[in-house]
């Protein structure tokens, strides 16, 4: 079974403008719901960092009934760490293969079929990511260090996610950790689409290289690893409805997948 682990705060509801929002992490579980069909197995499990947008407990089981959904939710007052977060969730996932995918991610039916055929035959797999960076519609292609396909055998054999408490630096850190266990395979023409940070993006391509591994210095200087546990609380969640194998999870007609 593929648990698909997802760390997250504020991202149901981003308020960009008074009259304007963007629902981010509805959206990445609409794109899961609409990746696999109701014979596949497969999990949520979510750590949120007492997010207070929206609940998520108030939208997600109607965009993905059927489906068992692990809430937890971190109490600290230490900040945000999403590699803490990615490390929990992990913990408790019950799948022999994880997602690990950032909660303003769009995933699609390609991507989960490939990285849970190259999980499976004990590879790591990195699915490129887009990112839109003007209204035109221009795009940056990279490779994406904080969402991948891993077994759970091979995670437990990394030591984890290190736990900057910030946003960023832990994922360059986890690929070399990935590395030292396992292949790690990517491709470009298996992509996910990212939903936020198109001028941080920008930015950071436009810049100059040393400028770019200064920031990445100072910022992962900054960020060591604090030795703390912060408070979880879990909350199973599963709304039930009458299967139809012919749809999906989320009642749309799209791409059906082999059974997991």
């Amino acid at each position: 079974m593929l648990s698909i682990c997802i760390t997250t705060k504020n991202r149901s509801k981003v308020q960009i403008r008074k009259d304007k929002a963007l629902y981010l992490f509805p959206q990445c579980i609409d794109s899961i719901a609409e990746s696999f069909s109701l014979r596949d197995k497969f999990e949520v499990v979510i750590a949120d960092w007492e997010s207070d947008d929206w609940p998520i407990k108030n939208w997600i089981t109607d965009r993905l009934p059927n489906v068992p959904i692990h809430l937890l939710t971190i109490e600290s007052d230490k900040g945000f760490s999403r590699g803490k977060g990615r490390n929990i969730a992990a913990q408790h996932a019950l799948g022999d293969k994880l997602l690990f995918l950032d909660a303003d991610m769009i995933v699609n039916h390609n991507v989960i079929n490939k990285g849970i055929r190259l999980t499976r035959n004990g590879q790591a797999f990195y699915p490129t990511i887009k990112y839109e960076v003007n209204e035109q519609g221009k795009q940056i292609i990279h490779e994406g260090g904080g969402n991948l396909f891993i077994s759970k055998d091979d995670f437990d054999k990394t030591g984890g996610w290190p736990e900057y408490w910030s946003y960023g630096f832990e994922d360059v850190d986890f690929v070399t950790k990935v590395k030292s266990v396992t292949s790690i395979l990517t491709d470009v023409n298996s992509s996910m689409l990212h939903q936020w940070h198109p001028d941080t993006v920008k930015k950071l391509y436009d810049s100059k290289e040393e400028e770019n591994v200064k920031e990445i210095n100072n910022r992962k200087e900054h960020f060591k690893k604090k030795e703390i546990e912060p408070i979880v609380k879990l909350d199973s969640i599963t709304k039930q409805f009458l299967n139809d194998s012919n749809t999906t999870h989320s009642k749309l007609n799209i791409a059906k997948g082999e059974a997991w």
